[in-house]
């Protein structure tokens, strides 16, 4: 189903609904009326169908500007300007009615926060989705903006009052009783989620959520039943009669004041917790780049180290071997210190470099050491992790006794989608103390790059590892 059909069939749902539940509390009040019912329909049904159409249409919950906000809600406010002044106009044929008739701007104002309201919701859940499973520590909010959104809404509401009404007393009552009301309604609310996200993991916050809204509407309607009426609507008299005609006109109006400070508020409160989660993620980041560059780190000193102990036996025994060994060694290590500022590199670049690094331990070890590498053209366009089939062959000749009497046989092949390096076992009669930190060194650097993990298999006559291959 394509964005057109599902923003038309939840707005028609919704509206349906709403529809149902007023004709539901109407009848219970005694104050159901077919042919009232039938009257305003055209327009109940566009009132409520239209504005949360044109939220799901084409309110974009990624993109942040408050213009993309307003538009769906403001196209709903001249829309129902617009229909309302026809349905009266030219259908219902009173000549006199106006495009600014009370009646006219009243439907767009409340088209105007009904689109606002679906507008929030989206955001909200759209924000809820990008929030991981994070070590929540409770946000710091700033007082003044919790302040500032009950007070946004009680000055829109006393703008459209002072517009569509002559009553300043409404106006008053808007700042001393319904001010004081939202702002501990924010106030409890970024509370409440402060607590919520801190003891609840992100499966269970969704129903204390649905919860506390679904409370704080029941509240709010008993408190604005109760504010404006004083319970007359149980009593039977003309003044109970006029509060029961104007009680579902009240909670339409007054509701969505409390209801906006919750979603704002709400709003508020997940900005700051992406907020957090940004500054975690942007400080694991940091450490593990720094972990990472000392994982690298430890490899150039450690390579050269090595080969100025080999270097330093040759030139004793054969300094001839010794002069060819350095200008290798000077190669070799020219093209690690320009691969060590890659992360990974072509499988092909590495293989070529494996091939020199064993002819120059051929040189040295002479009939000791044999190897053989069976690489398809196709496999070497993979990446593998820099350095690290050097520090693989260095472990062999790290542990191994290597000599005429003593030969160590070093295969490399693909193995699906592994590097597989093979060598047979001859153990140093005096064992090589070993704290696993090249391997280990070898698991960690994988880590950040794939997944898959570093193999080892091993047997009493031949040790294999495999390094993963990675995609371009």
């Amino acid at each position: 189903m394509n964005k057109l059909q599902t923003s038309f069939v939840k707005a028609l749902l919704f509206a349906l609904a709403l529809h149902l539940v007023s004709i539901i509390v109407l009848f219970l009040l005694g104050q159901f009326d077919f042919e009232d019912f039938i009257y305003a329909l055209p327009v109940s049904i566009l009132l409520f169908f239209i504005p949360p159409f044109l939220s799901f249409q084409f309110f974009d919950v990624k993109n942040k500007k408050i213009s993309d906000f307003l538009r769906p809600a403001l196209i709903s406010f001249v829309l129902l300007n617009i229909i309302v002044f026809i349905f009266f106009r030219l259908i219902k044929k009173e000549a006199s009615f106006s495009l600014f008739e009370i009646t006219s701007v009243f439907n767009g104002i409340v088209a105007f926060f009904i689109s606002l309201f679906f507008s929030g919701i989206q955001l909200i859940n759209f924000k809820g989705k990008s929030i991981k499973s994070i070590d929540f520590n409770q946000v710091k909010y700033s007082l003044k903006k919790i302040i500032m959104i009950p007070l946004i809404g009680t000055i829109i509401y006393s703008v459209i009052i002072l517009i569509t009404s002559s009553f300043s007393a409404d106006v008053l009552r808007i700042w001393y009783k319904f001010f004081p009301i939202g702002f501990l309604l924010s106030l409890l609310t970024m509370h409440f989620f402060n607590y919520i996200y801190a003891k609840y993991k992100q499966s269970r916050r969704i129903y204390y959520i649905l919860s506390y809204y679904v409370i704080c509407i029941s509240v709010i309607i008993f408190w604005i039943v109760v504010s404006d009426n004083n319970f007359r609507i149980v009593k039977e008299s003309i003044g109970a009669a006029f509060d029961r005609a104007f009680l579902i006109p009240s909670i339409i109006v007054y509701s969505p004041y409390f209801l906006c400070a919750i979603i704002l508020t709400h709003l508020y409160f997940l900005s700051l917790v992406n907020k957090q989660e940004k500054q975690f993620l942007q400080q694991q980041s940091l450490e593990s780049q720094l972990n990472y560059q000392q994982l690298k780190n430890q490899l150039s000193p450690h390579f050269l180290f090595n080969n100025i102990n080999v270097l330093t036996s040759l030139i004793e025994e054969n300094p001839k071997k010794a002069i060819d060994f350095s200008e290798r060694l000077s190669n070799i290590y020219r093209y690690f210190l320009e691969q060590e500022k890659q992360d990974v590199v072509s499988l092909k670049d590495e293989i070529s470099f494996a091939k020199d690094y064993l002819e120059l331990l051929q040189g040295r070890f002479e009939k000791g050491l044999f190897f053989e590498i069976e690489v398809s053209k196709e496999a070497e366009e993979k990446l593998i992790v820099s350095t690290t089939l050097q520090q693989v062959l260095e472990n062999v000749v790290k542990h191994n006794e290597i000599s005429d009497e003593h030969s160590v046989k070093i295969s490399i092949s693909i193995k699906g989608d592994y590097l597989q390096i093979c060598n047979t076992i001859n153990k140093k009669l005096t064992e090589v103390r070993s704290h696993q930190k090249g391997i280990e060194n070898i698991q960690k650097r994988y880590a950040y790059f794939s997944d898959q993990k570093v193999m080892i298999i091993s047997d009493e006559k031949t040790y294999c590892i495999q390094l993963p291959l990675l995609n371009q």
